[in-house]
């Protein structure tokens, strides 16, 4: 059974409040989780197939942290389930939530060049 995700894509508030308000700390930050966030899903990923829970579970942990500090909640709630999921060796689940995560983070990221485009002088 596929879990349906109803937190925003980008919740543009509290990212910014965490930023300080900064545009320029978020764009920077932003830049580093486009890639960081690869990695953590490719080390999921590895995780997964080779049945390696505590690096899933760690990847899925950074996944969360970094998902959370920018606004990108759906990903945060996503990764949180697949932390859980590690930590307790699995299921059959985690593949599937890989993909939507994959998906999320594409929305969030056309989320965010669409916020930082507005924000343009």
């Amino acid at each position: 059974m596929t879990q349906a995700f109803k937190e925003p894509i980008f919740d543009r508030a509290t990212a910014m409040e965490r930023m300080g308000y900064s545009l320029s700390l978020f764009n920077e930050l932003f830049e580093l989780y486009q890639k960081d966030s690869g990695n953590f899903l490719g080390e999921i990923s590895d995780g997964i197939a080779t049945k390696n829970w505590e690096l899933v579970t760690r990847s899925a942990h950074n996944l969360k942290s970094t998902s959370g500090n920018l606004g990108a909640m759906r990903v945060y709630g996503m990764a949180l389930l697949i932390e859980k999921y590690g930590k307790s060796k699995g299921t059959q689940e985690c593949p599937v939530l890989v993909e939507q995560v994959q998906a999320a983070l594409a929305e969030f990221r056309a989320d965010v060049l669409k916020f930082l485009d507005t924000q343009k002088a």
